[in-house]
This record gives C-alpha cells, structure tokens and sequence, in this order.
C-alpha cells in the first residue's frame, strides 16, 4: 500500500501538536525540518532555568564535563559524578576547577548573580597530598569498623545521591571529623550505622576526586575531558551525548538555549518560568517569552526582585504583565510597592519575617489571592489581621492563606472564632464580616490558616 508523504502544511500541524521533548529530538535528528520546526510557535508548560540544569517540561537537559577513561578503568567515585552528568564548573587542564569562567557574559546572556564569586589561586604542595590521603585511609578505617559490627551493605548510586542532597554531605565545608560520626544509642543504632556508612563512602568520593587533582598537578598529568549532555525524562528514562570540550563550558550551555529556544520567528509561550538569583542565563540573541506564571528561587532570601525582574525585561513580551500567578522569596515590605507584585493574579510569597510585618500591607493590597509561607506567629496577630479586613472592607472573593513553617496548633485560633460563628464545621467557621460578605476561616492543613471572604449566608 503506498503512502502519501506529508505536505508542508500538514508537517507543521504535526509539529504544532508534538510533545515538546520529542519535537525537539525530531529536530535534532532530521536537519531538513530544522527550519521548519523553528517558525511552528512553541508552548512550553514549565521552563526552569534556575540551576546548572535546564528543565523543560520534566525533561531535565544537563551539561557537565567528563573524563576520558578506558570502560572497564572507571573509579567508582568517577562513576558516581557521572550518574549525575559529570563537573559543572570549567576545568584547567589538570582537572582543577576553574570557576570564574563561568561568569564571563556573552551577548544576549542575562546576569542574575548578586556577585562575582572569588576563587583565589592556591599554592598546592606536596602536604596537601599527603594530608588528602591520610583523609582517605581514616574514613576507609572507619567504614571497616562499621562494615565488621553491621556488616557490609551495598548502596547503589542512587540512593548515595539522594542522602547527599538530603544531608550536603559533599558541599563546601569542612570536612567531618571522625569523632563527630559516633553511632547513636539504643533502637537507632543500626540506622545510624547506615547513616555514617554512606557518609563515609560519600567523603572517601569527594577526597579521592580531590587527590587525583592534587596528583595531575603536581605530575603535570592532562587528562582528556568530554563534555557529556544528560537528558532525563520525567518517567527517569536516560540518553545521554558527547562532544569535545573547549575549556568553556559556557559556550555549549549558550548553544544547548540556542538549539532550544533560539532562532524562533514568534515569542515562545511558557506557562511557568522558574528562575534563580544566583545564576546566568545563557539566553539566545533576540529571545522573547511571553509567561503566565514566574517562581524567583533563592536561598538566602536577598531582597533583589527590582533588579531581577528589571534584568529579565528584555526577554519578555509586554502581554506577560500582569502575571497570573507570582512566587517569590522576601524579607522587606519594599516588595509589595512593585507594580509586577501589585497586579499578579495569585501572589505566592515565603515570607522570612513576623506577619505583624505585612498585616499594614494585606490591608488593602490590590491582589485577590496570595499565600504566605511565614514562620511562627502569635495568635492575637491573626486576630489583628482579621480585624484590618473588617475595616477595609475586602471584598468578596479575597482570599489569603498562611503556611507556617514553625509549627504550632492553629485549631485554638479557629475555637476562640466560634463564639461568633454564624456556621462552623471540624476545620473550618464562618463569622460575620460587614453588611454583604461573612468571613470563612479554615484549617486547610495541620499547618495552614485561610482566610476567605464569602458571600452571605442564605437564611
């Protein structure tokens, strides 16, 4: 039975309605739709662009650089960093990091970091090897001891990872000392003897990786290196590709953007973008995003989102604002005065002060739905918060809700509300509020508070 190949118009329907991942492994494969595919208009459900990864609905893409072993002489502790897509920071031809190469700007690239890290150069003699390797025959001792009383148990890749993100065992810190890995006492013992195993096993990773370095510096040893890009489905399926690495990272991360989101003839349609304070987008020239929803992800809760939105302005459309929904980090009051905070649609703020800070500010903020995510705070401040939406006059459909982080009982608050209650139930009451609306108040969660005003109540 012959076929009748697709036609031009036909393909870019197909295109159109492809799964987003897939359409890009089409372009990937087939440079003759290349052209094509870029001018069909894109719509991308989540676009994260908040680490040294770029996830793409679910579909994380990772670069990171490798070295170049012979299969069957991989160290494990090299085949742990490779489960996770290898080194995320440049490397000088020994293997040594070179992290200030990856804040050099490009054209189009979009600066998010607060500040240039400051990596001095060190003087490595022959004491930092000898002091690594001492490091390395104590945690093996250690883990023998362990290994003997407990027995010897097996962890996979996975499960070292997921304890190293849990417990940052291999972040920047000094490193443990032995004394301060007791087992603990009675029915945990066991636990715990697990516990210091995989940290032990995770140490001897970190300070084995840090010798080789020490090694190739001080033999002039220069390792070959590959960049390797993991792409991970959301389903945990794995592809992952190789290319030479140039010494600057940056350069493919600027062309895995530019494969993926450059070159477009229309605006790119994102539904949620998720960006971090602490990074550098490699964005393509002359990108342009029209979103619905941005999440600004950061830990230390700087108060910077003027200069991170203002830094994110050229590559969004003008019809991105208002935003539908907003999550942000804060810490000071100044945020709310911001246009782009004022008219969201659903305000979404960790909030890393006493609520009485912002009730001034929940009076009358122009936004129908927020949630906060406070630490602990005393009853009589939601009272007081309650007592402001009188005054105001909120109207109906304000809905405000509180998660707190500092966990304490908030069904007292809901039985000192049911002496005026017009309606009640298990978590929730119903209280007057003014002469068109009553107040609904629930427990949505053991630890969350909402605040509804509603319509009245029928007789």
């Amino acid at each position: 039975m012959e076929s009748t190949p697709l036609n031009y118009s036909c393909l870019e329907s197909v295109l159109k309605h492809t799964d987003m991942n897939k359409r890009l492994q089409l372009k990937a494969r087939c440079s003759s739709i290349k052209q094509l595919e870029n001018k069909v208009p894109l719509e991308i459900d989540t676009l994260d662009l908040s680490g040294d990864h770029l996830v793409v609905n679910g579909t994380e893409y990772r670069i990171g650089i490798i070295q170049k072993y012979p299969n069957d002489q991989i160290p494990n502790y090299v085949k742990f960093e490779l489960e996770d897509g290898g080194c995320f920071n440049d490397l000088n031809e020994f293997g040594g990091f070179c992290f200030d190469q990856n804040v050099v700007l490009m054209p189009g690239d979009i600066d998010l970091m607060k500040k240039r890290p400051n990596y001095p150069d060190r003087v490595i003699d022959e004491s930092d090897i000898e002091k690594t390797e001492k490091e390395i025959e104590e945690y093996k001792k250690r883990l023998e001891e362990l290994r003997s009383i407990w027995g010897k148990t097996i962890f996979s890749f996975d499960e070292l990872r997921k304890f190293e993100i849990e417990f940052g065992v291999l972040a920047d810190r000094p490193i443990v000392s032995l004394t301060e890995l007791p087992i603990a006492p009675n029915s945990n013992e066991k636990i715990r003897a697990l516990h210091d195993q995989k940290e032990l096993i995770l140490l001897i990773f970190r300070e084995k990786g840090r010798l080789q370095r020490l090694v190739n510096f001080r033999d002039k040893i220069r390792p070959e290196y590959l960049v390797q890009l993991t792409i991970k489905s959301p389903t945990g399926e794995k592809r992952v590709e190789y290319g030479k690495y140039t010494g600057k990272l940056r350069e493919s991360h600027k062309a895995l953007l530019n494969f993926i989101l450059g070159d477009r003839s229309c605006p790119i349609t994102v539904q949620k973008l998720i960006v971090s304070h602490e990074t550098v987008i490699r964005a393509p020239i002359g990108l342009k995003l029209r979103i619905r929803e941005l999440k600004i992800v950061e830990k230390s809760y700087d108060q910077r989102f003027k200069k991170t939105f203002n830094q994110l302005k050229p590559i969004l459309e003008e019809s991105s604002i208002p935003l539908r929904s907003l999550e942000v980090p804060s810490t000071t009051r100044s945020i709310f005065n911001h246009e782009v905070v004022r008219t969201a649609g659903k305000l979404i703020v960790q909030w890393r002060r006493p609520l009485r800070d912002v009730l001034e500010i929940y009076t009358d903020l122009p936004i129908q739905r927020v949630i906060t995510e406070i630490n602990y705070t005393p009853p009589e401040h939601f009272l007081d918060f309650i007592q402001r939406w009188k005054e105001a006059g909120r109207p109906i459909g304000t809905h405000y809700s509180f998660t707190v982080f500092k966990r304490f009982p908030l069904k007292p608050i809901l039985n000192l509300l049911q002496q005026n209650a017009i309606s009640k139930g298990k978590n929730w009451v119903v209280i007057p509020f003014n002469e068109v609306s009553n107040l609904k108040v629930s427990r949505m969660a053991s630890y969350e508070l909402s605040f509804e005003v509603v319509e009245l109540l029928s007789e």
